[in-house]
């Protein structure tokens, strides 16, 4: 069994990003995101309606981060330092072997395969830092085809899919996806 610790937290550098722990400054950029209609359609994250809610959500990572309970990155370019999304393991198994992924963009900063480069760095600490023997990603809409692109561009398996009844009563397919550690599983 793996036992984390993120004091001090891992930053991670790219070619183009470095890879920080996320900040109070990061909530105006949280709350453009996740106030913003499309973001709720893709992701099925309830859209924010105020900026308190973006600075709560800040607060909450920030705890969990400091618990050992998740590891959330702001994505910020090198050179400018602009920030560009965030990305996140979560969700660790009972016996962290296993860590759920998340990440997302800012609109602008979508289509130029940023995600490509930040995912590798965020695999290659979960697989040789963390040691753990799977990355998962559940409930993906299927209708997200760019984030199912991202995922299984980098390996991860459509392991299942299902449908979800909505409370208006739609009903929603979704998938989780998996990618084993290639070190543990050859």
């Amino acid at each position: 069994m793996n036992d984390f610790s993120f004091t001090p937290f891992p930053v991670l550098q790219t070619k183009r990003f470095i890879l920080r722990k996320i900040k109070s400054s990061d909530a105006k950029y949280i709350f453009s995101l996740r106030s913003d209609q499309s973001y709720a359609d893709a992701t099925g994250i309830q859209r924010y309606e105020t900026m308190e809610e973006a600075k709560s959500y800040v607060q909450r990572i920030v705890d969990e981060i400091q618990k050992n309970q998740v590891l959330m990155w702001s994505i910020e370019m090198k050179d400018t330092k602009d920030y560009v999304g965030g990305i996140c393991l979560w969700n660790l198994s009972e016996d962290k072997s296993q860590a759920e992924i998340g990440y997302d963009l800012l609109p602008e900063h979508r289509g130029h395969q940023y995600l490509q480069e930040v995912i590798d760095a965020v695999t290659h600490y979960a697989f040789d830092v963390m040691k753990l023997d799977g990355i998962v990603a559940e409930e993906v809409r299927v209708n997200n085809v760019k984030s199912i692109r991202v995922l299984e561009r980098f390996g991860f398996i459509r392991e299942k899919t299902f449908e979800v009844p909505l409370e208006d009563g739609r009903i929603e397919r979704r998938a989780n996806y998996r990618l084993v550690n290639p070190r543990k599983n050859p």
